[in-house]
């Protein structure tokens, strides 16, 4: 499959920033189960080994965004898109069934939800215009 160097280039632009938004989700995430920051947000402290599996996702997929070259960015622009929406509804899922969460995470899961779904759609988009100019 070709890609034009400005479709390319906007491939690897939005992967770059996916990149940077899954790698501060995962440091996010990696910090929520901390007694300094879980308390006052009242956060859950009990699931740490989900919290260190998925912010270690988050971390090794930002790494493997950021070191795609040209030739794979469709196929891995395509993924992202996929891996984001799941995101979207994993997070959905979380907030609708577990009712202890605080206000301050129900509302941070919530701009995670809608930083995914934001990628999502611009990965989906640039994926599809770039099919549509072969």
């Amino acid at each position: 499959m070709t890609v034009s160097v400005t479709g390319s280039r906007r491939l690897l632009t939005i992967l770059r920033a996916d990149a940077a938004w899954d790698f501060l989700l995962g440091v996010v995430v990696l910090l929520a189960p901390w007694p300094a920051i879980a308390g006052p947000l009242q956060l859950p402290m009990g699931p740490w080994p989900i919290y260190v599996a998925i912010g270690l996702g988050c971390l090794a997929f930002a790494w493997l965004l950021a070191r795609v070259g040209e030739a794979d960015a469709i196929g891995l622009t395509r993924i992202a898109a996929i891996a984001n929406a799941v995101a979207v509804v994993v997070i959905l899922i979380l907030v609708a069934t577990l009712s202890r969460l605080g206000v301050t995470t129900v509302s941070a899961l919530v701009v995670a939800a809608v930083g995914c779904a934001a990628f999502a759609v611009l990965e989906w988009r640039a994926c599809s215009a770039n099919s549509a100019q072969r």
